[in-house]
């Protein structure tokens, strides 16, 4: 009889513990979320001229990844979070990035934005749906993505916000 590979055979929970933002930001490092009353929650900042691919991770682990069913989602246009599994490899969130579909011109390279991104789970404790927003009023601190010095930034004002929804 042929050797089993046990990984095959490991029972994954579905339920949403400790997720983790990965992002380009971060050249995939995981990044704890924090819990915010009804959700998870990270903020980040992304240059306007260099939008930012992100997915979330459980407990660190790559096989429980959280993830659109396609690449460089349209938050408008796919309502659905896949996983936790390990299909999520090149399906990617994308946030920022507005100078590409912006009219009117090019912002400077070093105009940036702060979003926050959100994973909610219903009471069972399963994800339901990643929602991202502008950051508008004065928060906290945000991790700037596309930097290399890995600088923080403070947002400004102005919110509007994306959602992404399971089906």
């Amino acid at each position: 009889a042929g050797a089993v590979d046990r990984a095959l055979l490991e029972v994954r929970s579905v339920v949403v513990e400790r997720p983790c933002v990965v992002g380009s930001w971060s050249h995939w490092i995981p990044e704890e979320m924090t819990w915010d009353e009804d959700s998870h929650a990270y903020r980040v900042c992304v240059r306007l001229s260099a939008p930012a691919d992100f997915q979330i991770v459980l407990c660190g682990d790559w096989r429980r990844c959280l993830h659109p069913e396609v690449d460089g989602t349209d938050p408008c246009a796919v309502p659905s979070v896949h996983g936790p599994d390990d299909q999520g490899h090149g399906r990617c969130w994308i946030v920022g990035g507005e100078a590409q579909r912006h009219r009117g011109g090019r912002p400077p390279d070093h105009a940036k934005r702060g979003y926050e991104i959100e994973l909610s789970v219903c009471p069972e404790g399963i994800a339901k749906h990643v929602t991202w927003s502008r950051v508008t009023e004065e928060q906290p601190e945000t991790k700037v993505a596309n930097d290399v010095d890995d600088a923080w930034f403070r947002p400004q004002q102005g919110r509007l916000l994306w959602s992404v929804g399971s089906g």
